[in-house]
């Protein structure tokens, strides 16, 4: 007899599993690119400090730092979407464990006539009492569950990744964007030294006007100069304006609640940067690590879509009691139990398994390709950016050099005026000069500390942990 019922029962498995869905067939998935196929080599080539904005050796930039990190909006919502990630990711791992519940119904009813109950039941009312401990888990023959599992803990991963980017990138922007206050501010200052020394010109030449030893022309030159001085003034203090508002804004705060900022940056303390190109950048960066945790997380999606075509069996069993008169309820007599499995199996769904199947397939192939082009693009991020530091190391020696050249002329200016071997006009002229020097030079030195924090944020900046471990795939 047992035999007999282990044969029929392997029968029916047999016949179900043959009159299922099957999936379609499929074409070959797209690849990820690799160092060997973009032939870049593959040892180290930069260490960068988890908080490489130490380096600059500025407390209040620390401090300004860590209040963006605390309080900048797009963090938020993007640690949020971290944190509902991993509900998700445990809500998916519950499915793999066995689930107990308890049941307790007590109604008066009235029990129809014409239905399976017959008299004296039918047409009379009783108290219909369950009192009942349910149990449940699947065994998840199939992997369906576990695949589940896996793409919702690497979409967590991914999501992490992509809040570690946004951090970089926000702390980066935040000192590009001080670099560059810090620049105008200069800049203002030379250009109400520049309109000075026009003003001195002006005045002067209007004495040598006078005096008949020289003629109007100059003095419209020179007006028509200081014009420009002073709408180049106005659009620098427009310039910072703009500047404080961002930043207020990267701080979480009201856009003019930032007028107090004031910091200077030096940045020959930052690390030295590589001259060319290395396979750490798919290692470091945290936009490419999201972008490939993606590509895994589709796979295991695919997974699941393929295993949603076979069986799933459920094992319940529940003990209990069910009566109809209060009277007896929670006696001996009244006591109820079951168990047993609960299968189930699509025959058929009008294409609707294959269609998810197919759309999961072409997920996998878009991650990947979206995977392929952030891999063109860091590439080619870190390719300008060095290209561009090199041009700009070269710039600021020449502006340095003209600098330097332009401060030995005023001097000797100065000197040959105090010698008085010159008049004072030269001496002006020479000063101007220096200060164009100066605005040429101060330039060159702020893109180029810029630039390095460009290569740095290109590179992947800090090899920062995640908020997480990694977590392991459910075999």
């Amino acid at each position: 007899m047992r035999f007999t019922c282990q044969r029929r029962l392997s029968i029916s498995m047999a016949l179900i599993l043959g009159a299922c869905t099957l999936p379609a067939q499929l074409p070959n998935t797209r690849t990820a690119m690799s160092a060997a196929d973009l032939h870049i080599k593959t040892e180290s080539s930069i260490v960068v400090s988890d908080s490489w904005w130490t380096l600059y050796n500025e407390p209040q930039l620390d401090a300004l730092v860590n209040e963006a990190l605390q309080a900048n909006p797009k963090l938020e919502i993007l640690l949020e979407n971290v944190h509902a990630a991993r509900a998700m990711e445990g809500l998916e791992t519950g499915g793999l464990k066995p689930s107990i519940g308890v049941d307790v119904n007590s109604q008066r009813d009235r029990f129809s006539e014409f239905y399976i109950y017959p008299p004296p039941y039918g047409g009379s009312v009783f108290w219909n009492s369950t009192a009942a401990i349910g149990a449940g888990w699947s065994p998840d023959l199939f992997g369906l569950q576990r695949a589940k599992v896996n793409a919702a803990a690497k979409q967590a991963v991914s999501l992490e990744y992509r809040y570690r980017s946004a951090k970089t990138v926000l702390v980066s922007g935040l000192v590009i964007q001080l670099l560059e206050l810090d620049n105008v501010e200069q800049s203002k200052q030379l250009v109400k030294s520049s309109m000075q020394l026009l003003d001195d010109k002006i005045n002067l030449m209007k004495k040598r006007e006078r005096a008949g030893l020289d003629n109007t022309s100059t003095l419209i030159e020179l007006d028509s100069a200081r014009q420009g001085w002073s709408v180049r003034f106005n659009e620098l203090e427009s310039a910072e304006q703009k500047l404080r508002h961002g930043i207020a804004i990267m701080l979480g705060r009201n856009p003019n609640d930032a007028a107090t900022i004031n910091i200077k940056l030096n940045d020959r303390l930052m690390p030295s940067l590589p001259t060319e190109l290395s396979a750490d950048l798919l290692l470091r960066r945290a936009d490419l690590k999201a972008a490939r945790a993606q590509i895994e997380s589709n796979e295991f999606k695919k997974q699941a879509s393929k295993a949603a075509f076979y069986p799933i069996i459920n094992l319940t069993a529940l003990a209990g009691y069910q009566s109809l008169s209060l009277q007896h309820f929670l006696t001996a007599p009244a006591r109820t139990l079951g168990f047993g499995p609960d299968i189930s199996l699509p025959l058929y769904d009008a294409g609707r398994l294959n269609f998810a199947y197919l759309a999961s397939h072409s997920e996998l192939n878009l991650a990947i390709a979206e995977y392929n082009e952030t891999v063109l693009n860091a590439l080619k991020d870190v390719a300008d950016d060095i290209h561009d530091l090199k041009k700009l190391e070269a710039q600021v020696n020449l502006t340095d050099a003209q600098l330097k050249d332009a401060e030995q002329l005023l001097n000797q200016y100065r000197h040959r005026e105090a010698q008085g071997l010159i008049s004072h006009m030269p001496v002006l002229d020479a000063q101007m000069a220096f200060n164009r020097a100066q605005w040429e030079a101060l330039s060159a030195k702020t893109q180029l500390a810029q630039q390095k924090v460009s290569l740095l944020v290109a590179l992947g900046g800090p090899p920062e942990s995640l908020l997480h471990s990694h977590p392991e795939v459910v075999p």
